[in-house]
């Protein structure tokens, strides 16, 4: 790496072109947000952006790392979002068991990327602004650019230049020549008449006048890498609550993990590699103890039935899968009826009644049912 790219970039250049007032008359001006920092340390430029992590979209802010840094994440500081050129804003907390945050400075990278998840509130997805990929750098020096950002912390404004070079031999970075002035760090770069972030504008050298940026693509190749290890949340898309306890390499691992299904059930126990292992108690939605089941690798092995009011064995029915279907085998050969009952209370996953089941193979443990929908129809046992 040459000398030159260890220049400390920190300045913002105003250089021979205008920075004009946009209003709200872009999808880029709708998406890019100014950024309100705790405890009187100024003003920044952001952007709302949707990336791919995990098979999944992943809906983040991103900024520099010099505007939100380590520091601030580790005091759990709030910040400040105002987007929609400023009509909407959300004040966020900089907690890590929250929400992921990745935060990241050296190499001539400087971004912090934070996640916005349901309880933000940001329904809707329009404000989330879709990544460049094209990864060939070459092709965009000379290109037209236009810089979205808000300068001076005032009105949501543009600059239009060109991307003039590469940053010596680092293909990631290059200079343009587009004018910011405090403020602007953190801006998006899109090419001039596009609605694809092309980059992230990050300062500024005085001595070279000349203002640098990071392209997009280091930036999405270091979000799919990043592995979450450490305590956290997961949601479904609805806003409820997934899991709640410790990540390790982005899977649940957690010796007293907290799941909850869609319908609200909670499930409390040991989770490793993702999978449920060991004893788990579940709770309904109301917090009242319903089950006490056991897992390996995700399969229930075992399973405990709490019904205080309807048994006579301390509120406890212990159930053995593998058993109980060695059992229905028979009872079905020896008494259909009695089997019947058994399969209405353990075994019917649809909801309907035994009448409507035709096992498929003896001694295999999946069924047919006439009143499920035709593409599906079959049914496997609890």
């Amino acid at each position: 790496m040459s000398m030159e790219s260890e220049i400390e970039i920190k300045d913002e250049l105003k250089l021979n072109n205008p920075i004009d007032d946009i209003s709200n008359i872009m999808k880029v001006a709708k998406g890019t947000v100014k950024i309100e920092l705790d405890n009187d340390k100024g003003v920044a430029s952001g952007f709302f952006l949707k990336l791919e992590r995990n098979n999944k979209e992943f809906y983040c802010l991103m900024t520099n790392a010099h505007v939100i840094t380590k520091e601030m994440i580790t005091n759990q500081e709030k910040i400040k979002i105002k987007y929609d050129n400023e009509t909407k804003e959300i004040n966020l907390e900089l907690n890590e068991k929250e929400r992921i945050i990745f935060c990241f400075m050296g190499l001539g990278i400087d971004i912090t990327i934070i996640e916005i998840i349901p309880k933000d509130g940001i329904k809707d997805k329009t404000y989330f602004l879709n990544p460049n990929t094209d990864n060939n750098y070459e092709e965009f020096i000379g290109k037209n650019i236009q810089i979205i950002q808000f300068p001076d912390g005032k009105k949501l404004s543009k600059s239009e230049q060109k991307i003039t070079e590469r940053f010596t031999k680092i293909d990631y970075m290059f200079y343009h020549n587009a004018s910011t002035i405090e403020g602007s760090s953190g801006s998006p770069i899109i090419l001039k008449d596009d609605d694809k972030v092309l980059g992230i504008h990050k300062g500024g050298i005085r001595g070279k006048k000349k203002n640098v940026g990071i392209f997009i693509g280091i930036i999405l190749d270091a979000i799919k890498k990043y592995k979450r290890n450490r305590e956290g949340k997961d949601y479904y898309e609805d806003g409820k609550i997934k899991y709640e306890g410790n990540f390790v390499d982005d899977e649940y691992d957690d010796e007293k993990g907290k799941f909850y299904d869609e319908s609200g059930n909670k499930y409390e126990g040991k989770f490793t590699k993702g999978k449920k292992n060991g004893e788990f108690s579940i709770y309904d939605k109301e917090g009242e103890l319903i089950h006490k089941n056991k897992y390996e690798d995700d399969k229930l092995i075992e399973k405990t039935d709490i019904n205080n009011s309807n048994n006579n064995n301390n509120g406890n029915i212990i159930i053995n899968h593998n058993s109980l279907h060695d059992l229905l085998g028979a009872l079905y050969e020896i008494s259909k009826p009695i089997a019947d009952k058994y399969f209405d209370m353990y075994l019917c996953d649809c909801g309907h009644g035994s009448e409507f089941h035709t096992q498929i193979k003896s001694g295999e443990y999946e069924y047919k049912c006439s009143k499920c929908p035709e593409d599906s129809g079959l049914c496997k046992l609890k």
